[in-house]
């Protein structure tokens, strides 16, 4: 049961680095998958924890984290949209910033 949970987080991981590469054109689409990717890396938490059976209260911080970063990327998002129209990454000139 175990090994066919590391097997899932693998193959979690492996189509989360996927998306990342294939839809790098827009931010949004970026930001959906680093958050996918932190979605797969609290299960890893979860499933790491409750093996050594400690407390889980740590991943409560995880979340935490990850929100905020989640609120931190879509300001960000939002500020840059709002500067250049559309959200493409090639069309921004990175010398603004």
């Amino acid at each position: 049961m175990l090994m066919f949970t590391w097997s899932y987080i693998l193959i979690l991981l492996i189509m989360t680095l996927m998306i990342f590469i294939k839809f790098n054109k827009h931010i949004l689409l970026i930001l959906m998958s680093l958050e996918f990717f932190v979605v797969v890396m609290f299960y890893v938490w979860l499933i790491y924890f409750s093996v050594l059976d400690v407390n889980q209260f740590i991943s409560l911080y995880y979340l935490i984290f990850s929100v905020n970063e989640s609120v931190l990327g879509l300001t960000i998002m939002i500020i840059v949209m709002r500067s250049e129209v559309w959200d493409y990454l090639n069309s921004m000139n990175l010398i603004k910033w």
